[in-house]
C-alpha cells in the first residue's frame, strides 16, 4: 500500500529476474568456460533467483497467499512420506548453509570476484561495495528466514510453518523494530538488484 515500498519490490524483482536469466545463460551457453559442477550451481541459483523474483511480485501484486498455499500442499505430500521430514529438515539446513556463504560473500566483498574492478571507476567501485554489502547481507537474512521455516516445518511435521519471501518479511515485522527491519530488508534486497545490474555492465569472464 506503500508507493516507495512498491518500487523497492518492483526493483527488487526485475533484478533478481536478471540476474537469474544471467545464471541461466551462464549454465547454457557457458560463456565463461566453467566446469559442469559450476555450471549446474548456476542453473540452481537461476531458479532459485526466479523464484524470489516472483515471490517479490507477488508480494506487491497482493497474490502472495495462493503462493503460499502452494508452497504449503507441497510440502504437506512431502511430509506425508516416511523420510519426508528429513528431506525437508535437509533442505532447510541448505537454506542456512547458502544463507551463510552469501552474508561472507557480502562482508569479506567476494562479490567483486563476478566483475572486472579494473575497468570500473572509484566511484563505480564505492558504490558497487556499498549495494553488494547490503544485497548479500538481505539475501542473507531472507535465505537464513526460509530455512528456519522449512526446519520449523520438518521438526513439527507442520506445512503451515513453510514460507518464502513474503513470510520472511512478515516475520521480520513481527519482532520489535519489525517495521525498521523490514524497510532495511527490503532495501538491501533492492541494492542486490543494483549489484546484478554492476555485474551484467562488468561481468568477469574470469570469475
Amino acid at each position: 500500500s506503500q508507493p516507495f515500498g512498491q518500487i523497492l519490490l518492483w526493483g527488487t524483482a526485475i533484478g533478481l529476474f536478471c540476474f537469474a536469466v544471467w545464471r541461466v545463460i551462464e549454465a547454457t551457453l557457458n560463456p565463461a568456460k566453467n566446469k559442469t559442477l559450476k555450471r549446474i550451481g548456476h542453473f540452481i541459483s537461476g531458479l532459485i533467483h526466479v523464484g524470489l523474483s516472483f515471490s517479490a511480485v507477488k508480494i506487491v501484486t497482493a497474490s502472495q497467499s495462493g503462493s503460499e498455499s502452494s508452497k504449503q500442499g507441497v510440502t504437506a505430500e512431502i511430509l506425508a512420506k516416511p523420510w519426508g521430514a528429513w528431506l525437508i529438515g535437509i533442505i532447510g539446513v541448505i537454506f542456512f548453509a547458502v544463507a551463510v556463504v552469501q552474508f561472507l560473500r557480502g562482508w569479506k566483498k567476494k562479490f567483486r570476484d563476478k566483475m572486472t574492478y579494473s575497468t570500473m571507476s572509484s566511484k563505480e567501485k564505492s558504490i558497487a561495495d556499498i549495494v553488494g554489502i547490503a544485497g548479500f547481507s538481505s539475501m542473507a537474512v531472507v535465505f537464513s528466514l526460509v530455512g528456519w521455516f522449512l526446519l520449523q516445518s520438518a521438526i513439527t511435521h507442520d506445512s503451515s510453518e513453510v514460507g518464502g519471501l513474503g513470510k520472511a518479511l512478515a516475520e521480520l515485522a513481527s519482532k520489535p523494530f519489525g517495521s525498521v527491519m523490514v524497510w532495511l530488508t527490503a532495501l538491501g534486497l533492492f541494492c542486490y538488484g543494483i549489484y546484478c545490474g554492476f555485474v551484467a555492465k562488468y561481468f568477469n569472464l574470469k570469475g
